[in-house]
């Protein structure tokens, strides 16, 4: 028989929830690095003018790198020797 006088509570309070950030993502794309097993992944994801970052998801997806044109991250990628997966997420 349980006595519920001495059983703990547990604080089930919800932790307060950060407010979104204010920004238009217009797609997100998984690059990965092949010659790691498993293979590293990262995301690139860029908005309606030009705006690209790309996050780490194994470091809480960590922002590595920005960039104003999309071109600079892909070639950013392409220079570590990432390769991107067919096809885009757009948001």
């Amino acid at each position: 028989m349980v006595n519920l006088k001495s059983t703990p509570t547990i604080d089930t309070t919800s932790s307060p929830v950060p407010a979104p950030v204010a920004h238009d993502w217009e797609f997100v794309e998984i690059w990965l690095d092949p010659l790691q097993n498993p293979p590293y992944v990262l995301l690139l994801r860029g908005d309606n003018r030009g705006n690209c970052e790309i996050l780490d998801p194994a470091q809480n997806y960590a922002l590595i790198f920005a960039s104003c044109a999309y071109e600079d991250a892909q070639n950013w990628l392409l220079e570590d020797e990432y390769e991107p997966v067919e096809g885009r997420l757009n948001l």
